[in-house]
């Protein structure tokens, strides 16, 4: 597996749901997303794994817990299909279909 291409596939999965979150302008957005979260803590969670990619391309993430905010669009849990039906990005079965592609080599 390579670490560098599977990373850069969870920043692209991450920034894309980020920026979805940003602008889109949906009043409902926090209804769907994770309770304890909310949408600040959300972008936090994005934004630090971004910046642990940055700092360490070749590492691997899913180690040290920080494909965790990843993992619930990839998965479907805590009702991520509704939260990405709401900020029009694809099924958790197309992020899952593409998560687990980036790993091959």
């Amino acid at each position: 597996m390579s670490n560098r291409a599977h990373n850069g596939f969870m920043v692209m999965m991450a920034k894309t749901i980020e920026n979805a979150i940003i602008q889109s302008g949906n009043p409902f957005v926090d209804t769907f997303l994770d309770r304890d979260v909310g949408v600040v803590g959300e972008l936090h969670n994005l934004r630090m794994l971004q910046t642990q990619v940055a700092l360490n391309p070749d590492g691997d993430m899913s180690a040290v817990g920080w494909d965790e905010c990843l993992k619930k669009y990839v998965y479907n849990r805590d009702g991520a299909d509704k939260f990405l039906r709401c900020v029009h990005l694809a099924a958790p079965e197309v992020w899952c279909a593409k998560y687990y592609a980036s790993m091959r080599d």
